[in-house]
């Protein structure tokens, strides 16, 4: 693999000597590397692996090797975290982990069935297996498009945790606001502001800091919800 520097400009080659310190670092080869090392300007060997995932490990090289190596914060800024950066977490893959619980929950409600599906646990506040997804479609609508994408969506959360119907109407539904959050959040800027907020908003509600903030949020609500969901269903099979 051969080894280039960050950029053209201004650090200088170094080799890796141990030291106190504790420091995050990035190596940009063709695929770019995140390091950890002890001090601002070594490496030592062992450390490397890939910031993104897949693209395969290196897990050693010489303790003499030399590279110009530039600190952490010299590199993260937003426009690089957008693109390129260490956190290498793009809205495509919210949108696959969001997908993925999704997918779990339709599997759930399918296999209850229309009427379990529908029915609630009788517990105080306990919601049906249809209103829990219902609910999590209408948080990826919302929050994907209209604080995300920007574009005007009329929601009517109250009616979530009253809804019932046919199960596979619902896991149809499901369907379509997975493609439909994708195309909303398919230009999101993670770093920028988002594109609509609420009028009531706290000034410390994190899901307003970002469009970033916004997409972790819809991640929290649906592996929550998933949870939620599977509890439901043990619940209702033992009752």
């Amino acid at each position: 693999m051969s080894l280039r520097p960050v950029s053209s400009s201004a650090a200088t080659p170094t080799t890796a000597t141990p030291s106190a310190s504790f420091h995050h670092f990035i190596y940009d080869s063709p695929i770019s590397y995140r390091l950890r090392t002890r001090g601002p300007s070594c490496v030592p060997p062992s450390v490397i692996t890939p910031h993104t995932a897949g693209l395969g490990v290196v897990t050693r090289y010489p303790e003499t090797l030399r590279w110009p190596v530039r600190p952490f914060a010299e590199l993260a800024s937003p426009a690089r975290l957008r693109h390129d950066g260490p956190v290498g977490i793009t809205a495509s893959a919210i949108a696959s982990y969001v997908d993925r619980a999704v997918d779990s929950m339709t599997d759930i409600v399918g296999d209850l069935g229309d009427e379990l599906a529908n029915l609630r646990p009788g517990l105080p506040g306990a919601n049906s297996a249809y209103v829990i997804l219902r609910h999590c479609l209408g948080v990826m609508e919302y929050w994907g498009g209209e604080v995300v994408a920007g574009r005007e969506v009329e929601r009517d959360r109250d009616a979530e945790f009253h809804a019932s119907g046919p199960a596979a109407d619902l896991i149809d539904a499901a369907e379509h606001a997975k493609r439909r959050f994708r195309a909303d959040i398919a230009t999101a800027d993670p770093a920028a502001r988002p594109r609509a907020t609420r009028p009531s908003m706290a000034p410390d509600e994190l899901e307003f800091t970002s469009q970033g903030h916004a997409l972790l949020h819809v991640l929290e609500e649906v592996c929550q919800h998933l949870g939620q969901m599977e509890i439901t269903r043990d619940l209702l099979r033992q009752s």
